[in-house]
């Protein structure tokens, strides 16, 4: 991988420490450039096997550098890997596969939750389950006793009653 950004070429020049690379468009231009290696002049009107790294073609025309073209790489010499994220559609994918997931282990642990609340045959069609109370509501009255006694309404006009003791009820 040379140092270079996308259009420049890595020169290799002593003199060139602060800079090291060259434009693109300096290289053929029949001025060198880069004076240790010639790097500049030196390909033009070829196109060497090694030049073009990561399965690149390499293509000459006359008189220019050479120039190649590669899959999945960028850069003078496809030096640079191309990193592709995923796609719009490979993320709504994704999320729609693990929304779909999460319904599934919800109807399942639904129906499991529900195959132990009521065991097959526990309910009969026939005759259904009644309510633990006697469907009625109490009132309750709050006492005047210092006892901390509560009494249901109904049971008012009770003889028990902390008001109507000692007083006789009318029949």
């Amino acid at each position: 991988k040379t140092p270079c950004d996308h259009g420049f070429i890595y020169c290799g020049d002593k003199y060139m420490e602060d800079h090291p690379c060259l434009e693109s468009d300096k290289v053929c231009d029949g001025k060198i450039d880069c004076n240790t290696y010639n790097a500049d002049e030196s390909l033009c009107d070829q196109c060497p096997s090694y030049y073009c790294l990561n399965h690149g073609t390499c293509t000459v025309q006359t008189k220019m550098a050479p120039v190649c073209s590669c899959r999945n790489y960028e850069g003078e010499r496809c030096e640079i890997k191309i990193h592709k994220g995923l796609s719009g559609g490979g993320i709504a994918g994704i999320v729609i596969g693990c929304l779909a997931f999460i319904v599934l282990v919800a109807v399942i642990a639904f129906y499991t939750t529900k195959k132990k609340m009521y065991p097959r045959g526990s309910i009969s069609e026939t005759s259904p389950k009644k309510d633990e109370t006697d469907g009625e509501f109490h009132f309750v009255q709050p006492s005047t006793s210092h006892s901390g006694e509560s009494y249901l309404l109904e049971d008012l006009d009770s003889q028990d009653y902390p008001h109507n003791k000692g007083k006789e009820t009318e029949a």
